[in-house]
């Protein structure tokens, strides 16, 4: 390891030593909330060397790890690709998303509370470098920006932020009741909103490109056949980006979704079965979307633990409220299964032949996870114990709808 005036070596009961209070220090929750495995190894080298040039090593040492415990949430801020936003940043559990500008930058400052901030200078600093530098005038669109606390730390934060952003994505996606209307449809992940640099921002690209350079955001393949001897067709993909600060303008949809942040056990499902939505939404192979739509019913309906097809049925249909409409629900439950475990098994079901049988599909899985949602508010389950009872219970008419 590198120290301030050279490098820095163990002796060899030292490396044994530091190497058993590392391990040690990665058993304990408070660290591993905090840092990957990997990075905290780094940290902890940092410190080790800052221990063996101090004047009181051991009060160091201490004081060091008590930080290492301790840390307060970090603050991340992230630009996202493909998402527009045009009303005011919205604070939602532990993030704030929005245009990024002085007004995004005052609500991240007023919904932090006692968390940490962004100072004036930083601030400033910050949207010359990475908001100004992108927008070319007046008309160019604003970046839309991400802040998020998190306990985890450096790397870890970074992580934890994508994932919050990907959470409001997909639970935005499995629970509008109607995209076609704010014109979004399911046309591959070509557009697929993610963190802006490592997901390029297809409109922003296409803004920057010059008109002979945007030949390369199409296809043009050239088919030679019996039936045509030389013909040149255009594939393309629109640069439409998801109407994100639309869709959550709707109070509806932004109090379901802001729910769905809390941390109970059909919060957590919802969150899950709304990854595995999105990931059907965002391919063009159907084979895949019947596979992904099925982890999803599964995250809703099972939980942690794998129940039976039957099971799975039976609770599919607890989650209508009328009882005469379960045996219709069983019976659509066992054709979409049927389906998704004919692919999950290397074939191919007929039934992904037929017209808008995805479709049919996703709507299966938006009824559900909003009937889940409902299940949530009125029983208020707060163990996957008392979720399994709850189904229970409903199943032997101890409890109804």
């Amino acid at each position: 390891m590198s120290g301030p005036t050279g490098p820095v070596a163990f002796t060899s009961e030292g490396l044994a030593a530091w190497e058993e209070a590392a391990t040690k220090l990665l058993r304990d929750r408070t660290i591993l909330d905090r840092f990957g495995e990997e990075e905290f190894w780094s940290v902890l080298g940092s410190m080790t060397v800052a221990a063996a040039t101090s004047d009181d090593p051991v009060a160091l040492v201490s004081n060091g790890v008590g930080r290492l415990r301790g840390c307060d949430p970090a603050l991340t801020i992230i630009l996202v690709a493909n998402v527009a936003w045009g009303t005011p940043p919205l604070a939602i559990g532990n993030f704030v998303i929005g245009n990024a500008g002085h007004t995004f930058v005052k609500e991240v400052n007023r919904a932090a509370g006692r968390r940490r901030g962004i100072p004036q200078e930083t601030a400033d600093a910050w949207l010359k470098r990475q908001i100004a530098s992108r927008t070319r005038d007046d008309q160019s669109p604003t970046p839309v920006a991400l802040a998020c606390w998190t306990r985890g730390q450096q790397a870890l934060a970074h992580d934890e932020a994508e994932r919050a952003l990907r959470n409001l994505v997909d639970l935005c996606v499995l629970l509008e009741t109607d995209l076609p209307a704010h014109r979004v449809y399911r046309r591959g992940d070509t557009n697929r909103p993610g963190v802006r640099g490592l997901r390029l921002d297809r409109g922003a690209i296409e803004e920057g490109l010059s008109k002979r350079s945007r030949i390369e955001l199409a296809s043009f393949p050239l088919v030679l056949s019996d039936l045509t001897p030389a013909r040149e067709s255009t594939q393309w993909f629109n640069t439409e980006p998801l109407p994100l600060g639309e869709l959550l303008g709707q109070e509806e949809l932004r109090t379901v979704v802001r729910s769905c942040f809390a941390e109970d056990p059909i919060s957590n499902r919802i969150r899950v079965a709304a990854r595995w939505f999105a990931e059907a939404h965002y391919t063009l192979a159907d084979d895949d979307a019947a596979l992904a739509l099925g982890v999803a019913l599964d995250a809703l309906l099972s939980g942690q633990r794998a129940l039976p097809g039957s099971a799975m049925a039976d609770r599919f249909a607890l989650l209508e409220p009328e009882a005469s409409e379960r045996r219709e629900r069983v019976k659509a439950y066992l054709d979409f299964y049927g389906v998704r475990s004919s692919v999950a098994h290397g074939g191919r079901s007929s039934r992904l032949d037929q017209k808008d049988f995805v479709s049919q599909y996703q709507a299966a899985v938006r009824w559900a996870a909003l009937q889940t949602v409902a299940m949530r508010d009125k029983f208020t389950p707060s163990s996957e114990k008392q979720v399994d009872e709850l189904f229970d219970d409903l199943r032997w008419g101890a409890r109804s709808w």
